[in-house]
């Protein structure tokens, strides 16, 4: 009897151990989120959009919103004309997108035809 309690008492601490690693493994998400004054929404929609939504999918990033649908609520002011958020699956990931030449290279285009403010925000 005793001995089997020492092997379930082995086994459930191993368990618990594997639960604890597991979870401390976890990253969470990321979550980039853009406010933009349009210059020009031809050109950002044709030319600016479609590629870095491509640049987003390489750095394996969900893109959850692109709208000029905004409320503004709470706030004095007025809303961005377009908010943009990408769900990234880490702060480290996002942050290589961030870093990444392929977004560096479309960064002149962007200022061409938008101002831009962008916050890297941890999920939960």
């Amino acid at each position: 009897m005793k001995k089997s309690f020492q092997c379930a008492l082995s086994a459930f601490s191993l368990v618990v151990i594997g639960m604890a690693q597991t979870a401390l493994a976890q990253t969470k998400p990321a979550y980039l989120v853009s406010e933009l004054e349009m210059k020009d929404v031809n050109a950002y929609l044709n030319d600016y959009a479609p590629k870095i939504r491509a640049v987003y999918a390489q750095y394996g990033a969900t893109f959850i919103v692109g709208t000029s649908q905004i409320l503004s609520v709470d706030q004095t002011g007025a809303a961005p004309q377009r908010m943009v958020i990408a769900k990234f699956e880490s702060m480290e990931q996002a942050q290589a997108y961030l870093k990444s030449s392929e977004r560096a290279a479309l960064t002149p285009l962007r200022d061409k035809i938008a101002n831009i403010k962008s916050y890297l925000v941890e999920g939960n």
